[in-house]
């Protein structure tokens, strides 16, 4: 961060141009981006992923051949971190960017996966392979190791893909060719394949009850990628596995150690699976999940925070949907709003379902406490206490949570455009006013 601080300040005042302001100032951008994903540190890693592409984008990548998975870094980012409502907003590369093509197909099809619309990932699958044939890469880009990258992200799409599917052998089978295929690739920094296939063979090994093997794979990669917190997790867990209990124990010590800066919490060694309930419901339902005003990609106004305020954004929505009424669904959080809401909108709520709820603050002594102890909170909040609480807070068996649903009968599929609240439906990623 020294190092991208001084290539700003001499970019500032000397007004560079030429290569420095496309490739050696956005290369520390770069080793920033490996570095805190390494750290699991999203909020970082996401920011300055962004900030290369903002530095190198596709027509300065295509000039520049070396240059070109920089334009592609921050799908690289939103995949690694699960960010799959970022990954499918993303437009697609221009029609010459081959590489960067492929990468987008490759992400949105890992997205597709998460989501459990194995059709669609299969399409995207097909579309990369399909990108390898591609003139470009036994021309212009010949020299570079973009089509070894787009071989490593085939077989990794391909085994989330049959994992999903089924077929852990065949998942297991097209990981250990990723495996091999990265092992071939030349030293760089920061590796020029972003994300170490044997933290994903030694997940899926995990989930098809072979721990002793997700060990070996797990030992491995940190021989490479040493103390890394994504394989520390993956070892921990397959040790649990194993019932060794003590030396598992010595890794979380140093999982601890290496994951002292992370801002997300993991369940596995890859972060892969997205929404579990929403493809589930019945095709006759059509379902939004709704990211309130502060929350995710929706905007952050310095004002309107209370439960009143949230659930006028909630008929504000309904509104612009054209929806009259709807069974108004509720977690957590969510679930106060959702009561505000049936209370400050009873004809347009059908039905009142309440997830993790509890009672108003002047009914219940450790809600009151809670806000008391809100109240001391001061702008920004230290890092380590807003983790600490969600860690505290969150279901171990769960991944991904949403504040507040809504339902109707109406058509099973739209799609949505641009706006300040970020919404999910059944059918897909979408942003809606």
């Amino acid at each position: 961060m020294k190092a991208i601080a001084a290539d700003e300040d001499y970019l500032a005042q000397c007004q560079a141009e030429g290569l420095y302001p496309v490739s050696y100032y956005p290369h520390n951008l770069h080793f920033l981006w490996a570095a805190a994903t390494f750290e699991g540190r999203a909020a970082v890693a996401v920011d300055a992923a962004r900030k290369v592409a903002e530095k190198v984008p596709h027509h300065h990548a295509g000039a520049l051949a070396w240059t070109a998975d920089f334009p592609v870094t921050p799908m690289l980012a939103y995949a690694r971190f699960g960010r799959w409502q970022d990954m499918l907003t993303e437009p697609k590369p221009p029609v010459h960017e081959p590489y960067a093509t492929g990468i987008w197909h490759y992400r949105r099809g890992l997205a597709f996966v998460a989501r459990r619309q194995l059709d669609r990932a299969g399409a995207e699958l097909a579309a990369v392979k399909a990108t390898m044939t591609h003139e470009a890469f036994a021309t212009t880009l010949k020299e570079l190791p973009l089509l070894t990258n787009l071989q490593i992200a085939s077989r990794m799409l391909e085994g989330e893909l049959r994992l999903r599917e089924g077929d852990a052998a065949a998942a297991i089978g097209v990981l250990r060719e990723a495996v091999t295929i990265e092992d071939g690739l030349p030293y760089a920094e920061p590796p020029l394949w972003h994300h170490p296939p044997r933290q994903v063979l030694g997940a899926m090994l995990l989930e098809a009850g072979r721990p002793a093997e997700a060990e070996a794979v797990y030992r491995e990669d940190l021989t490479r990628f040493r103390e890394n917190g994504w394989s520390l997790f993956g070892l921990r867990q397959s040790l649990r596995a194993q019932h060794r209990g003590h030396d598992a124990a010595e890794v979380q010590r140093r999982f601890e150690r290496a994951w002292n800066r992370a801002d997300i919490t993991l369940t596995s060694s890859r972060i892969i699976a997205d929404d579990r309930i929403l493809p589930l419901l019945p095709a006759s339902f059509h379902v939004f999940a709704v990211t309130h005003r502060g929350h995710g990609n929706s905007s952050k106004p310095d004002t309107g925070y209370m439960p009143s305020d949230f659930a006028a954004d909630l008929a504000a929505f309904l509104d612009a949907m054209q929806i009259e009424s709807a069974v108004i669904v509720g977690h957590s959080m969510g679930s106060t709003v959702a009561q505000r809401f049936a209370i400050d909108y009873p004809s347009r709520t059908r039905a009142l379902v309440l997830e993790g709820a509890f009672l108003p603050s002047p009914h219940n002594e450790a809600v009151r406490e809670f806000f008391q102890t809100v109240k001391g909170f001061a702008d920004p909040i230290d890092p380590k206490v807003a983790r600490e609480f969600q860690q505290s807070t969150r279901l171990r068996s769960s991944r991904t949570w949403w504040t507040s649903r809504t339902g109707s009968r109406k058509s099973r599929c739209r799609r949505f455009s641009s706006g300040a609240i970020e919404t999910r439906s059944r059918c897909g990623l979408s942003k809606t006013r």
